[in-house]
C-alpha cells in the first residue's frame, strides 16, 4: 500500500513552521521585553506582541505559504483566524497568570503548542481555501 504525499501541502506546512517560528520570535519577545523591562501585564504584551507577529505573519503566508493576490479580503479573514488565536492564547495565559500561580510564560510555551494547529487549520480551509 503505497501513501501519496501532496508535496504542496508538505510544502505549505513548512513554510507556516517556519514563518510562524518568527511570529513567535516576535510574539513572546515582545511578551519578554514589555514584561521585565517595562513592567506592562502580561495580557496587555502578549496582545502587543501578537498583533505584530500577526501583521509581520501575515505579509511573508501570503507571498511564501499561501501564493495569493487578494490581498484585503484575506487579510480580514487572516486576521479573524488570529484574533481568535489570540483569544485561545490570552485564555491560556490568564489561568496560568491568575490561577496557577503567575507562571505566564508556562502558559506562553502552552499556547506556542496549541494555538500554530488552529491557525494553519483555519487559515488553509478558510482563509486561503482556493490556495
Amino acid at each position: 500500500m503505497k501513501i501519496k504525499i501532496d508535496k504542496n501541502l508538505v510544502v505549505q506546512i513548512f513554510s507556516f513552521g517556519l514563518i510562524g517560528v518568527l511570529g513567535t520570535i516576535i510574539h513572546t519577545g515582545s511578551l519578554l521585553l514589555l514584561v521585565e523591562f517595562y513592567h506592562y501585564n502580561p495580557l496587555v504584551s502578549s496582545a502587543i506582541g501578537f498583533t505584530l507577529s500577526l501583521i509581520v505573519s501575515y505579509f511573508l503566508n501570503i507571498k511564501f505559504t499561501f501564493n495569493t493576490r487578494n490581498v484585503k479580503s484575506s487579510f480580514i479573514r487572516y486576521s479573524y483566524v488570529s484574533l481568535a488565536g489570540l483569544l485561545i492564547n490570552l485564555t491560556i495565559l490568564f489561568i496560568f497568570q491568575y490561577y496557577i500561580g503567575g507562571q505566564y510564560m508556562i502558559g506562553q510555551f502552552i499556547a506556542i503548542i496549541i494555538v500554530p494547529f488552529f491557525n494553519f487549520v483555519s487559515n488553509k480551509y478558510w482563509t486561503f481555501k482556493s490556495t
